[in-house]
């Protein structure tokens, strides 16, 4: 999976996707976001994740090539409770804003 970090170069990776999403990278953003969710080179820590998805996912898809996904985790997030606050009307929101890209079929499933 592309998304997922480098498992021998985990720590060094996340190191690195961290200085890009301090400087305000949606795709780094959005990479930090995945490793704290998965425990990926970082201890796991879902507040974090749901931090660093809605910042990539508030950047919009002319940013980068990843939004949807973003948008669509996030989503999840808001439906879940998870590091967030259960909101099912962000949950619809970011589900919907991941269709509109129309290249995340979860997204359109889901809606």
């Amino acid at each position: 999976d592309r998304d997922s970090l480098h498992p021998g170069n985990a720590s060094s990776a996340f190191d690195w996707y961290l200085a890009a999403a301090q400087r305000g990278s949606a795709t780094g953003q959005f990479l930090v976001g995945l490793a704290y969710s998965n425990g990926d080179g970082v201890a796991k820590n879902i507040s974090k994740a749901s931090k660093w998805l809605s910042l990539a996912a508030s950047q919009g898809s002319s940013n980068f090539a990843k939004a949807s996904k973003a948008m669509y985790n996030l989503a999840i997030f808001y439906r879940e409770g998870l590091g967030v606050a259960r909101d099912v009307e962000k949950a619809f929101y970011w589900c919907r804003k991941a269709a509109e890209q129309g290249d995340h079929d979860k997204a359109m499933y889901n809606l």
